[in-house]
């Protein structure tokens, strides 16, 4: 089987199969051969198949762009404030044990 690099082209392919044997045949495929993942097949009792690109190389998977994330201003406002809550309330911790630290010191002076 000889066929197409994986590409992301939907509607293109070929390629071509051969039988060995002293009569060499060879059968050309081309788009029309060609079944996308997730297609169904009706109206037929049999057919032959052979998957030729699976994974990252699919022309599906190579054809899908990357979904961007949306946020809103209110989320994006919402966490910025998270975030300065979450480094207020450290300030505040570290200097309320510092504070008590150094009232630990002078009672144990005095």
């Amino acid at each position: 089987m000889k066929c197409d690099e994986p590409n992301d082209f939907l509607y293109r392919f070929e390629g071509t199969m051969g039988f060995g044997g002293i009569k060499k045949q060879v059968i050309d495929f081309n788009y029309s051969h060609f079944m996308l993942r997730g297609s169904t097949l009706e109206n037929t009792e049999w057919v032959y198949g052979m998957v030729i690109y699976t994974g990252k190389d699919s022309k599906i998977a190579q054809n899908s762009t990357k979904t961007s994330m949306k946020t809103s201003s209110l989320e994006k406002m919402l966490n910025y404030l998270v975030l300065l809550t979450f480094f207020m309330q450290n300030a505040l911790c570290a200097l309320a044990a510092y504070l008590d630290l150094k009232a630990w010191d002078e009672n144990q002076k005095g």
